[in-house]
């Protein structure tokens, strides 16, 4: 998972935007771009008239209750970002989309991740306790609804603790829409123990257990252990593919300051939100077991979304394909991306990615802007009108 991630990222700085997004499968009664008055039914929120009918819409950017609130406490759909009781949203303009669903209270209930065809490749559905917790996480191969791919079970036992889900915080952290935290799968509040069997090896399932627990110094110890279990015998561990595991975390003021998975430094706003991070990874051609060489980084600071302003590979990365030794973002006056830059071969070529003519809903959140991109490989400029589709409740 985290390799075809890296791919992904790497992948979609190579050319512009990949064209028109396929047709939207069918909307029982929801409101959207297409059809702001919703379903016959159901003259619910849309994208460009989040009320139903008709009228021109005033975006309302005042500052909502939750900026106040601490990043780690708020709910799936705050961390995102996202304005008013969104439902679900999804950017289009792309070939392939992913495709987030959320409940009232703003939990994250699934994922549809759309292929270039439109079709639906695998849906990832997510369960919760009376207090929110998230307690379990099933994927399912969308081609086969019986075929479970994975499923994660999750049991709390560290109250109010921000805990650190692995060695590294990996880089899709850094990315532009930050899936990682999206998805609860870097940081969760409280958690004390995973659970995860990857059930789509023929013979085996692949299994992983992660124990988290802090000392009396509020420092934490993170304990893997994975292996095969045989499904010809009675899931029983077999005898190859095991793997014990430990590292530590060392924290300061009650946040993830420094790893033994080379993480030098880290600091932290103070709504939670990381601020600066420099770290110390030790690379070699085709590693994978770990982020993108992230030295040096630089997060924005503001109280609504999550997002780096800068960061640099000394070094470079050896082990990704196309990887950036460096990286800025500029951002709007609603927090808005406007210009990125970056470096790709460390030749002192400079590309720039123009982000301009945003629209934005009754709610302030933003459903379409123009994207000006070059691609790398030919140098081509093209201009994209990128949407980003959101359903109210």
């Amino acid at each position: 998972m985290r390799k075809l991630t890296c791919c992904i990222l790497a992948l979609a700085l190579i050319g512009a935007c990949a064209g028109p997004a396929p047709e939207e499968p069918a909307n029982h009664g929801q409101g959207t771009s297409q059809n702001p008055g919703g379903g016959n039914n159901n003259p619910g929120g849309t994208n460009d008239n989040p009320g139903g009918g008709q009228g021109t819409v005033t975006p309302d950017f005042t500052p909502e209750s939750w900026y106040d609130t601490p990043f780690w406490e708020r709910t799936d759909r705050e961390k995102a970002g996202l304005r008013g009781p969104v439902k679900q949203w999804h950017v289009s303009a792309y070939a392939s989309y992913v495709q987030y669903e959320y409940d009232q209270a703003g939990h994250l209930l699934k994922i549809k991740d759309y292929d270039s065809d439109g079709e639906l490749n695998y849906l990832t559905t997510f369960e919760y306790d009376s207090d929110g917790n998230r307690i379990k996480k099933t994927v399912v191969a969308a081609d086969d609804a019986s075929t479970v791919e994975e499923v994660t079970t999750y049991s709390y036992g560290n109250p109010g603790k921000i805990v650190v889900l692995d060695r590294y915080l990996y880089h899709g952290r850094l990315s532009q829409e930050h899936s990682a935290i999206i998805e609860g799968e870097d940081i969760m509040m409280g958690v004390s123990a995973i659970h995860t069997e990857s059930l789509n090896i023929i013979q085996y399932t692949s299994v992983m257990d992660r124990t988290f627990e802090f000392d009396e110094e509020g420092n934490l110890t993170v304990k893997e252990h994975s292996y095969l279990a045989d499904k010809f015998n009675s899931n029983q561990p077999s005898e190859f593919g095991e793997y014990e595991g430990t590292f530590h975390w060392t924290y300061a003021g009650g946040y993830p300051y420094s790893s033994d998975g080379g993480i030098t430094a880290m600091t932290w706003q103070a709504n939670g939100m990381p601020l600066t991070w420099e770290s110390a990874v030790e690379e070699t051609t085709y590693t994978w077991d770990g982020p993108y060489r992230v030295d040096k980084c630089e997060w924005y600071e503001n109280k609504r979304t999550l997002d780096f302003k800068s960061f640099q590979h000394v070094e470079g990365y050896v082990g990704g394909y196309l990887a950036d030794y460096w990286r800025k973002k500029e951002f709007g006056e609603h927090d808005e991306l406007i210009h990125m830059s970056f470096d790709v071969f460390n030749d002192g070529r400079q590309f720039d990615y123009y982000y301009t003519d945003y629209k934005y809903d009754s709610h302030g959140n933003w459903i379409s802007r123009k994207e000006d991109t070059t691609a790398i490989l030919d140098g081509n400029r093209s201009v994209t009108e990128v949407t980003r589709e959101i359903v109210y409740y």
